[in-house]
């Protein structure tokens, strides 16, 4: 047999044994679940889909050693990413999809979300759209006299450390739905869910101008770190 025919069978045999592995990695999950896998396993299994050839444990275990773990593997800039051997750009882009996918589940699902009586039910109608954002977000909330959703709409998307006002948009939208309430919600990407001494001006300003119209703020929201803050259950609302 010649070098090349050796050559040869042993990257055939390298082949089988690759797809050996990646068949039983899918059946494990299939069967099991992810809660079964080990932190680098999901990697390796979810770049399965965008490396068709090459051994992914290895990639896996490189994400995990640069960013420190799972999380951070997602949560990491798609730049970042792709300084991994082996990521490149449709990789990063795969690994970004993850997260991506999952805030826009959660918001449809929390959409269903019909009647909004309290902050607690605010916070969990709005959390999906604060997911993975390493910018602030405004996003406002319209009621009815029932407290029944009438809108959910993102008013305005800013910096790490701060966001528009957007005080006429929230009136425009407030008004076009013909509002009893209104719940402004923004979020804190690099810090904590205590209100700024802005957010609690933004609150007393927004407050008096929208009942020069009718209209309610019924909270202001502000979310970190998977928690909130209520400026209506800390008494602030009406601050000016």
């Amino acid at each position: 047999m010649s070098n090349q025919e050796v050559e040869k069978n042993k990257s055939a045999q390298k082949a089988n044994l690759h797809a050996g592995h990646r068949e039983r990695m899918l059946n494990k999950f299939l069967e099991k679940g992810i809660d079964v896998f080990d932190d680098h396993e999901v990697l390796e299994f979810l770049l399965f889909y965008g490396i068709h050839v090459k051994n992914t444990n290895e990639i896996a275990h490189e994400l995990i050693n640069a960013f420190g773990s799972l999380d951070k593997v997602f949560d990491a800039p798609t730049y970042k990413l792709q300084e991994v051997d082996g990521i490149g750009k449709r990789n990063a882009a795969l690994i970004k999809l993850i997260p991506a996918i999952q805030s826009r589940v959660l918001a449809a699902k929390n959409d269903n979300i019909k009647i909004v009586k309290s902050a607690e039910s605010a916070f969990e109608l709005v959390l999906p759209r604060f997911l993975n954002l390493k910018v602030e977000k405004l996003v406002l909330v319209c009621l009815d006299n029932a407290y029944r959703v009438l809108c959910i709409q993102d008013i305005s998307v800013g910096t790490a450390t701060s966001v528009n006002s957007g005080v006429d948009r929230i009136l425009e939208y407030a008004l076009s739905y013909k509002s009893t309430f209104v719940i402004i919600c923004h979020n804190h990407p690099c810090g904590t869910s205590m209100a700024s001494h802005e957010d609690i001006l933004l609150t007393g300003q927004l407050n008096a101008m929208l009942l020069r119209v009718n209209i309610h703020l019924f909270d202001h929201i502000v979310v970190a770190n998977g928690g909130y803050c209520s400026l209506k259950e800390c008494g602030m609302l009406g601050l000016k």
